[in-house]
């Protein structure tokens, strides 16, 4: 019995042995993992301040977020919504906006433009980005990972129609303007992000009488025909002279602004109409100096189909039609040679 019970103790006493040993290794792995682990997650807990305020005479809103002091991600939420959302009027979802990388040494902000009317709440997430640093078989690894994240607290905005005081304040005052001289006034979109709302229209200035100035578009900022199904016609009875008047019209200029623009009698092809926006002539054309001719299409007008030349630039719309109707005059170019057509 001694015989054969003495292996069977020598291989328990053996097992044992090495049973300890990799309980006493994996318990100092623990305790240093552990440590590590603490060491990221202890410590004192960022606290996120944000800052929200109406710009852009009220239609916009402007998130600043203050220093962090450390390296992480920014996830920037908006909870509400105006009245051009109203399937989601008035729910308590939030929805992403943008996320921003930061190092913690500034402060970090975002713009959204051409909010509708609402009530809106904002919202900034801050997760810290933690690296750990571990050997294994004497080569050192890194390893990322974003902790915890920390929410700031709720920043309520209200947009509405002359919430902003600065409103009050605006004149178009274009006294000092001189022909060649570019501005801006209005908004239609133009970048394709339909989310930061739409981009100020830069307009040069073609001519200028006493107190008024006839000023045209500085790119091609849409992308229609001259009348609809391309049916022969002439100006006073194109799809287009009616979309400038109605659609682009009141999409691109708000109330104040349409106070200021005066309707211009136009003689064209033998018809007379008053129109507040419309294609120039091809006498305008004419008095152009070359450079003006050229014509570069806003990406959104890209986007809808506009053709590109070797520079970038598009040709573009005259007023007339020819003499049966069935053409349309324009402007157009190639590598080096811009023309009416």
């Amino acid at each position: 019995m001694n015989l054969k019970r003495k292996p069977f103790a020598n291989i328990s006493k053996d097992l044992v042995g090495k049973i300890i040993e990799v309980l006493f290794i994996t318990l100092i792995f623990l305790f240093v993992l552990g440590k590590t682990t603490c060491f990221a997650t202890n410590k004192k807990q960022t606290k996120i301040k944000i800052k929200a305020e109406t710009i852009n005479n009220g239609t916009g809103v402007k998130v600043t977020v203050g220093k962090t002091g450390k390296n992480g991600l920014l996830r920037f939420y908006i909870i509400g919504c105006g009245d051009a959302y109203k399937e989601y009027k008035n729910d308590d979802v939030e929805r992403l906006l943008t996320k921003i990388e930061t190092d913690g040494k500034k402060n970090e902000k975002y713009i959204i433009k051409g909010l509708p009317e609402g009530t809106y709440s904002f919202r900034v997430l801050f997760e810290e980005k933690v690296i750990y640093e571990y050997e294994d078989m004497g080569e050192t690894f890194h390893s990322v990972y974003y902790a915890e994240p920390v929410y700031s607290k709720l920043k309520k905005v209200n947009i509405s129609k002359g919430n902003d005081k600065r409103q009050e304040k605006i004149k178009y005052d274009f006294s000092s303007v001189k022909k060649g001289d570019i501005i801006k006034f209005g908004a239609y979109e133009q970048d394709d992000d339909m989310t930061n709302g739409k981009e100020a229209i830069e307009w040069i200035v073609m001519s200028k009488k006493k107190d008024k100035i006839l000023v045209a578009s500085k790119y091609a900022l849409d992308c229609l025909p001259y009348n609809k199904d391309n049916q022969p016609t002439i100006w006073q009875d194109s799809s287009l002279r009616a979309w400038l008047n109605k659609e682009f019209y009141e999409t691109a200029f708000d109330d104040k602004e349409r106070k200021v623009i005066q309707k211009t009698r136009l003689a064209t092809g033998g018809t007379e109409t008053k129109d507040c926006c419309f294609l120039i002539s091809e006498e305008d054309a004419s008095g152009m100096e070359y450079d003006l001719l050229k014509c570069s299409p806003s990406k959104y007008a890209r986007t809808l189909g506009t053709g590109i030349g070797y520079q970038g630039e598009c040709s573009w719309y005259l007023r007339e039609s020819s003499s049966f109707y069935d053409e349309v005059r324009g402007v157009s170019g190639g590598n080096s040679e811009w023309q009416i057509s």
